[in-house]
């Protein structure tokens, strides 16, 4: 799985037979992302704005697309042909074509609407592999917290919570799925749950 490095909107522009193809492409993470983007860069003056995205959002995976009445399977299903082939997650891309006056064909088509993604992906956008993760809560006597977190660091495991209670510390981690690292320190902590 991959991802785009950068928060940023990656834009290229191109004509084939008089039609004006813009592309834009960005990271996103949720629904709220999503819809932002749509919001923000449609534009009602194109004669269609062509979407597609793929993103995970709470272990769930979202996927669609909508082709804004081209004929089917020429714009939006092609661009997220390109998204799986290419294992890309947390992305959306946009594609706004202004008319040009020449019907181009499907083949055409669908060349037009990809070829704007695949220069972005090939000369602009710098991708990373995902790294999945998982969710733990670790508890530990007070006194240790000076070992745990020299643990945590440099395991370059993320801190999303902490609490204290009593004289005991509880964390809430984010750490690589492929670690033994809870069973390595159980002497140091207990895990009371962990989520993938």
């Amino acid at each position: 799985m991959k991802i785009i490095s950068d928060d940023i909107v990656y834009f290229s522009k191109h004509t084939i037979e008089k039609s004006v193809f813009i592309t834009l492409v960005k990271k996103i993470k949720s629904k709220v992302d999503l819809i932002d983007f749509i919001t923000n860069y449609t534009d009602n003056k194109a004669s269609h704005n062509v979407i597609a995205y793929r993103y995970r959002e709470n272990d769930n995976l979202y996927l669609s697309y909508k082709e804004d009445g081209e004929p089917y399977g020429t714009s939006g299903k092609s661009l997220l042909n390109v998204i799986e082939t290419v294992d890309l997650e947390n992305v959306i891309v946009l594609v706004k074509r202004y008319y040009g006056g020449k019907k181009l064909g499907k083949a055409l088509l669908s060349r037009a609407y990809r070829k704007g993604f695949l220069y972005l992906l090939g000369n602009d956008i710098r991708l990373e592999n995902k790294i999945n993760t998982l969710t733990a809560r670790i508890k530990f006597h007070i006194k240790n917290i000076n070992k745990v977190n020299y643990i945590l660091s440099n395991n370059k495991i993320v801190i999303i919570k902490k609490t204290y209670v009593d004289k005991y510390c509880k964390m809430e981690i984010s750490l690589p799925m492929e670690t033994n690292l809870l069973e390595e320190f159980s002497n140091l902590f207990m895990v009371e749950y962990y989520n993938k």
